[in-house]
């Protein structure tokens, strides 16, 4: 199935413009690739803030334009009722010099074979493009949603050759349950909204119901429908108990996270799951929260965006705070964590919590040192792990003081 599906054969007449325009793509991406390395090897050599977030958000709209272009291409997207949109990293801001691809399709399931053939079509193209070690680094928020009955079936590898561009469809090791999901669950915009409903209501708040970039959409409006459930939440007369309860729950999840003693050894997914995904999903879940308690007063906070959040003074005075020195330090953080990655890359290994390789700590250290000026980068990914943690902590604290407030302001009134 996985062939018949990769055989581009719905689109024939304009097959050769396709590949045509990916490998222009491909060439112009590489060009601006290499004119940024030099800057972000520099960079992740000794931090300095405005040079590092002039890069992350040169890299996000050089991507996010490719995946705009890419989209365009397919004339039949435009004829059905469609929703696309970037969720993570790139949605967020957040992204590094190397992210995942995080691209969600929305539509009727009746449309689902044609337009799995786009959406694969377009992940083949995105991790050829971007240098990706398997397709699986494109990722659908779509695996959340219902499964259908296995109507399609993926080949960890398929080659498909034509004109002057060679793909290689090879997923990852480990990766073939995501795929599955990928596959064959719903596209429905409506099972969609349900999902966000059952997580982000009155009792839930889930960074990625408020973490999208819209790309293209006909006959859907997410952000007005996301906007709709928050006024549903709002009204709730329990809101403001349930918002303290959450946010104490998040203060309980981010004191429970724990840094690792790295001295005799890591596997590379222990490496990510304790300090890319479990620290961040967290600090994502308190920008989620900061977002409902600042629209919840009528603040203009708008989806999860760091590039915008720092710039947004509404924040500050839902935080208290004087100057963005929590943003800086999340910043911070990120370029951590590009540090790890880039000696990772340098041994020719992902940041994947499916790799359970362990890590020649020596090794690892000693690239580190030469390629990154770093002293002990296990030492210094620690210390600014602790540093992140015991801000989100003050924040939390913060966030519920406001809540308080408001609470006490409106008893008085």
């Amino acid at each position: 199935m996985a062939e018949k599906l990769l055989m581009f054969n719905r689109y024939d007449k304009k097959d050769i413009q396709y590949i045509s325009k990916v490998s222009e793509y491909k060439r112009n991406y590489g060009k601006i690739k290499d004119y940024l390395k030099k800057s972000e090897y520099e960079q992740l050599r000794k931090f300095d803030l405005p040079t590092l977030k002039k890069l992350m958000y040169a890299e996000n709209n050089i991507q996010k334009d490719i995946i705009c272009n890419l989209i365009n291409m397919y004339d039949f997207i435009k004829e059905i009722p469609v929703c696309i949109f970037l969720s993570g990293s790139l949605a967020r801001h957040t992204n590094r010099f190397n992210s995942d691809v995080d691209i969600t399709f929305l539509y009727p399931n009746k449309y689902k074979n044609i337009m799995m053939c786009v959406e694969e079509e377009i992940a083949i193209y995105l991790s050829y493009i971007f240098g990706f070690r398997g397709r699986d680094r494109v990722h659908s928020m779509c695996i959340y949603l219902d499964k259908n009955d296995e109507i399609l079936k993926y080949d960890k590898c398929v080659k498909y050759t034509n004109s002057n561009i060679y793909l290689n469809y090879v997923c990852r090791d480990n990766t073939e349950t995501l795929m599955d999901e990928i596959f064959n669950t719903s596209r429905e915009y409506g099972d969609f909204l349900r999902h966000i409903r059952k997580h982000s209501g009155v009792s839930g708040c889930v960074e990625w119901a408020y973490s999208m970039d819209i790309l293209y959409e006909n006959k859907y409006n997410i952000k007005n429908d996301i906007l709709n459930m928050d006024k549903e939440i709002f009204s709730r007369s329990d809101f403001e108990t349930e918002t303290i309860n959450l946010i104490d729950k998040v203060s309980d999840q981010i004191n429970e996270i724990n840094g690792l003693d790295i001295k005799n050894g890591v596997r590379i997914c222990d490496l990510k799951i304790i300090y890319k995904k479990q620290i961040l999903s967290k600090l994502y879940d308190l920008l989620a929260m900061i977002r409902r308690v600042g629209t919840y007063k009528g603040k203009k906070i708008g989806f999860i965006n760091l590039r915008k959040y720092c710039k947004n003074k509404d924040i500050y005075d839902i935080l208290y705070m004087v100057n963005n020195d929590f943003f800086d330090i999340i910043y911070k953080y990120l370029w951590q964590l590009m540090r790890i990655e880039y000696v990772l890359d340098d041994l020719g290994k992902d940041f994947s919590s499916h790799c359970e390789e362990e890590i020649n700590i020596d090794e690892f250290k000693n690239i580190a040192k030469v390629k990154l000026n770093s002293d002990d980068i296990f030492e210094e990914l620690n210390e600014n792990f602790n540093l992140l943690k015991n801000n989100m902590i003050s924040v939390i604290n913060d966030l519920k003081k406001n809540i308080n407030d408001y609470e006490s302001i409106k008893i008085v009134d």
